[in-house]
């Protein structure tokens, strides 16, 4: 659901084609991250995908996603980077994100729900890199948070 309202919010033609295409987006984005053909995609490797695209979703780097797969830190940097250049939309709404939170001082859904990040200012660069994360997520994990909600009123 995440990576559908990321597709959407992003406005990322690339995301919202594969998932228009009704296949596996996570089978897809790992052939075009390890640039072969699906078909020869295999479970270990869609899997990486599936890791990849949702650690990018919430803020994990390279480090965290190299403890997370095996692979090591340099492979995980060049994937990261690999995932940025295939889905340039998205990459610029995290980067968007992050910088429209720290103009306001919170971040928002869709439906208007704020989380005030007050720490995007702080000296502390863990509380400052902590408070990067949630305004890079808290608009699309919010948003499904919102979504359950409502669902669950109706």
């Amino acid at each position: 659901m995440e990576l559908r309202i990321a597709a959407a919010i992003s406005r990322d033609k690339k995301i919202q084609e594969l998932f228009q295409k009704g296949e596996d987006v996570h089978r897809l984005t790992a052939a075009q991250i390890f640039q072969i053909p699906e078909k020869e995609i295999t479970e270990t490797q869609r899997n990486f995908a599936k890791t990849l695209s949702f650690g990018i979703l919430y803020g994990m780097g390279a480090r965290g996603l190299a403890e997370r797969t095996g692979f090591s830190l340099r492979e995980a940097r060049e994937f990261i980077d690999k995932y940025f250049e295939k889905f340039p939309e998205f990459t610029k709404f995290i980067k968007k994100s992050i910088e429209r939170a720290k103009g306001k001082g919170f971040v928002e859904t869709l439906f208007g729900r704020k989380r005030f990040l007050p720490e995007l200012n702080s000296i502390d660069p863990r509380l400052r890199s902590r408070a990067e994360r949630m305004a890079r997520n808290f608009p699309i994990q919010g948003v499904a948070a919102d979504i359950c909600k409502m669902a669950m009123v109706k």
